[in-house]
């Protein structure tokens, strides 16, 4: 098993209809990934231009994995604290009624992994008009923060609140369009 290196490169397309997409390493070969190796935080917010961290697989030709945005330097956290949060993944949820719980686990190598639960109660979603599918990303997005801000070895329970979904629809970009989910929030 060889040793993988992290390099960095520009996404120059990205097509969420393919599921897939092409970066511009720094070397200047063009490496194919395919949205499945995107880390789960990064792929609501992965657009072409973006300067982004990855891995090759080794294949031939190889393919880029765990592809991650490059934290831009207004984030805080250490580059090691920072690391740890991207290691997030989004495994599914449970619903009973109107409460929907969230599982994320995080892997950090030569550790167990570590589980952790959102619980939201679907009515926020409906007083704020937050869409479905926009649920595992709000719930990362309240997770990085929690843990950012929190030390190590003390997390949750977490439960999604007001402020969280409100501090959600303010940190998301404004896309332009009449379909755009800008225009869905009115």
């Amino acid at each position: 098993m060889s040793d993988r290196s992290a390099m960095n490169g520009r996404v120059v397309s990205f097509s969420r209809q393919s599921s897939s997409g092409a970066i511009l390493s720094d070397n200047g070969a063009r490496i194919h990934f395919e949205i499945a190796a995107v880390l789960a935080y990064d792929v609501a917010a992965l657009t072409p231009g973006q300067v982004v961290s990855f891995e090759e697989d080794g294949g031939s030709p190889p393919k880029a994995i765990n592809v991650s945005i490059v934290p831009p330097a207004s984030i805080h956290y250490s580059d090691d604290r920072y690391r740890e949060l991207r290691r997030l993944r989004y495994v599914g949820f449970e619903q009973q009624r109107n409460i929907r719980v969230y599982r994320f686990e995080r892997f950090t190598p030569g550790e167990p992994a570590e589980h952790f639960v959102v619980n939201t109660d679907m009515a926020l979603f409906t007083q704020h008009r937050v869409r479905l599918q926009e649920g595992p990303t709000l719930c990362l997005y309240l997770l990085a923060n929690a843990l950012g801000a929190t030390p190590a070895g003390q997390q949750g329970p977490y439960s999604v609140t007001d402020q969280h979904i409100l501090d959600f629809l303010a940190s998301r970009t404004e896309p332009t369009g009449k379909n755009s989910p800008k225009s869905y929030l009115r």
